[in-house]
């Protein structure tokens, strides 16, 4: 909305000191230099107030304003006179006459006129917000009208004896019934038709109108003629005047569509849309609550964690489809061998876990294992082939192995891994060694958690050394965990436990910090010319990796600690590499701009392909140490090491072997023109006091 004022008079002068005087208001300020002129502007728009002078030729200021009242925009618009006829008694009666509000001399106060003209657009613009608020509220009364004249709810009205007195089009086409055929009827007929006299003026329908409440129900049926029901959901109130009851209203609507929809919602939300089975969502429901059942009643129950054995290479083989198709069949036989008391859920993947209750002894869950076992040796037919898998089951059994659905559920997943271990195909029981390890597994997982947390875990440092020139060329920091009871944990017990617990990223961000400062004290300062191309490395999970900032992150903690990125190199498996190559390589090309350096860890024993790796912005290949261990016994892992090294330079990029433990090795590494060499024969990983040892001073 744009508000104006209206400036008249036939000096030019005048009407720009208007303009100058005006023009921080926050309006547009239109100017006539006569007053025809005015009343065509007047009757174009509408004006927040008029600035009108007296003496013009033609047509006077007084007979300006008279036709412009006639104008409907303009009955009451605010119109001040500015003129230079003095205080004259009849000019200003004459000017209020004909309806002017205010009266003006010039030479004119600025101040005042700015104060009253501010006062007025305010008012305009108070009125405008009004009206177009009115009719807002005008144009939803006539669509609140519209919507009770055509809503396609039905509308029922009751007497005081709760007969039907008034039926709208909706409840009459909702009930399938004519008009005639409904009023008059008691709403019996349609709520609750087959009910006892008694149980009905019991029931609470009836009493919330007794009582003269109101009340809604989501969840409720009506009756068509009678014989057919059909869900609804309605309101029903009562009609008080003089706090007296004079009848009822009922709105109701049929929900048969929304029901349909919300078993629809139900069947997804806890049912296997492949098998049919129960989902996830479903048995852990289930099974919390028949454990919190048998803590009460003393019933047993077990716990069978199923894995189909060798699932991975059917989709691999015969693809995807065939898999599904296996997984159907896998799901009927299930069905064939278990009671309809007992549940079997699908968990995800090729995952299936059965509950079953009410059983004599623990030989029950053994034979159910063992049948399962047998129905699933025979072939699965999929597509024309024949197919074979087993099953690896695992059981757990309450309250022996577990009191709860996680821990049973626990459990029974151990052991089914114990089945695979044992040769597949076969069942194991959780038992009491289970039991310890996983105990054992969990206090670990929580000690590292603190570890972390309370910055417990010690980098440790390993030299790399420039082979041809035989100098430090920086470290690898690898994280050492000293536990306070149980002395030093070996990072390969407590690195996987880190990636299974979530807990891999927090220990890589630890370690990245903990080495860039230790790199910042060694590399930086007076320091920076003698040790200015060293760096240390850090390995990076693939988890981390996998995280669409990762670079950013890296790069903010860098800068947030003063630690030059020159002095890192980031250490990532093939693996990590290629679990989404694209992104890898964005993040790699903003890593390498800021100066850190990439290397390849453990080269060889992954699955690169060759295609992408000369795509992959990296500086290093360390060649993994399972090769480097066998130099001078294996003749194909020397030619092996040779293909990686000629590869990488062909690349551009330099080579480091890891695991170099005697001369011989490190001879035949210097032959074949690797750059670099780590292992036991320079040094052992060690703490940052012993490590100094080897930086040039």
């Amino acid at each position: 909305m744009t508000t104006r004022i209206l400036t008249v008079d036939d000096i030019e002068i005048n009407l720009r000191l208007l303009e100058m005087t005006l023009e921080e208001l926050p309006a547009v300020i239109d100017r006539s230099l006569s007053g025809l002129d005015a009343i065509e502007k007047a009757k174009e728009h509408e004006y927040a107030v008029i600035l009108m002078d007296i003496n013009m030729p033609g047509m006077n200021g007084f007979e300006c304003v008279e036709k412009i009242r006639f104008l409907p925009l303009h009955r009451l618009t605010p119109i001040i006179f500015i003129t230079a006829a003095g205080d004259q008694e009849n000019y200003v009666r004459k000017g209020y006459g004909v309806g002017a509000i205010d009266y003006l001399h010039k030479p004119f106060d600025e101040n005042i006129l700015i104060s009253k003209v501010s006062i007025l657009l305010a008012l305009f613009n108070e009125r405008k917000n009004t009206e177009e608020a009115l009719t807002q509220v005008r144009l939803l009364q006539r669509q609140h009208e519209q919507l009770l004249n055509f809503t396609a709810e039905g509308i029922i009205g009751l007497d005081v004896e709760n007969i039907v007195t008034f039926a709208n089009t909706a409840a009459c086409t909702l009930l399938t019934a004519q008009r005639n055929d409904i009023v008059g009827q008691s709403i019996k007929d349609f709520v609750d038709p087959l009910s006892k006299t008694k149980d009905w003026m019991t029931s609470d329908f009836v009493q919330t109108f007794n009582e003269s409440q109101c009340n809604q129900n989501d969840n409720a049926h009506f009756w068509r003629n009678k014989q057919a029901r059909f869900p609804v959901q309605y309101t029903q109130s009562s009609i008080i005047e003089d706090d007296q009851r004079k009848g009822g209203v009922i709105i109701f609507q049929d929900i048969s569509e929304r029901k349909e929809i919300e078993n629809q919602l139900i069947n997804l939300a806890k049912f296997d849309q492949l098998t049919g089975l129960s989902n996830r969502s479903l048995y852990w429901e289930f099974l919390e609550k028949v454990t919190a059942n048998a803590h009460r009643v003393g019933d047993n129950l077990c716990v069978l964690f199923l894995d189909l054995d060798h699932f991975k290479d059917i989709n691999d083989t015969l693809g995807h489809d065939a898999g599904d198709l296996l997984l159907v069949q896998a799901s009927e036989r299930l069905k064939s061998a278990l009671r309809n008391a007992d549940l079997i859920a699908r968990l995800g993947g090729d995952e299936f876990a059965v509950v079953l209750q009410e059983m004599t002894s623990i030989n029950d869950a053994a034979n159910v294992a063992q049948k399962i076992i047998e129905i699933f040796s025979q072939p699965f037919y999929l597509f024309g082939k024949d197919a074979y898998v087993g099953t690896s089951i695992g059981i757990a059994s309450f309250p022996e192995h577990g009191t709860d659905a996680i821990t049973l559920t626990k459990a029974a997943d151990t052991a089914m891994y114990h089945a695979k271990k044992s040769g597949r195909n076969t069942f194991k029981f959780f038992d009491d060694d289970m039991h310890m390890r996983i105990q054992s597994h969990l206090e670990v997982t929580n000690d590292l958690r603190l570890a972390i947390k309370n910055r417990d875990l010690l980098p440790y440092y390993q030299p790399i050394i420039h082979i041809e020139k035989n100098e430090i060329s920086g470290f690898e920091a690898l994280a050492r965990w000293n536990h306070k009871d149980k002395g030093m944990i070996s990072p390969g017990i407590f690195i996987p436990i880190a990636e299974e617990a979530g807990l891999i990223e927090d220990l890589g961000k630890f370690m990245l910090l903990e080495a860039g400062k230790q790199a910042h004290q060694w590399f930086g300062g007076d320091h920076c010319n003698i040790r200015k191309n060293l760096t240390i490395a850090i390995n990076v999970a693939a988890k981390q990796l996998k995280q669409k900032n990762f670079s950013h992150q890296i790069l903010t903690l860098l800068e947030k600690h003063n630690i030059s990125a020159n002095y890192i190199k980031l250490e990532l498996t093939e693996s990590a590499l290629m679990d989404d190559p694209i992104d890898v390589i964005r993040q790699l090309k903003v890593l390498r701009k800021a100066g850190i350096t990439i290397a390849i860890d453990d080269f060889g024993t992954g699955y690169s392909s060759l295609s992408y790796l000369k795509k992959f912005p990296i500086d290093y290949l360390k060649i993994d140490q399972s090769f480097i261990r066998d130099i001078g016994e294996d003749q194909n892992d020397e030619a092996i090491i040779r293909a990686i090294i000629q590869m990488a330079h062909s690349l551009g990029q330099k080579v480091i072997a890891e695991g170099v433990e005697t001369q011989q090795q490190l001879e035949f590494l210097a032959s074949l023109n690797c750059d670099y060499a780590q292992g036991f024969l320079f040094s052992k990983p060690v703490p940052w006091n012993d490590a100094e040892q080897f930086l040039p001073m």
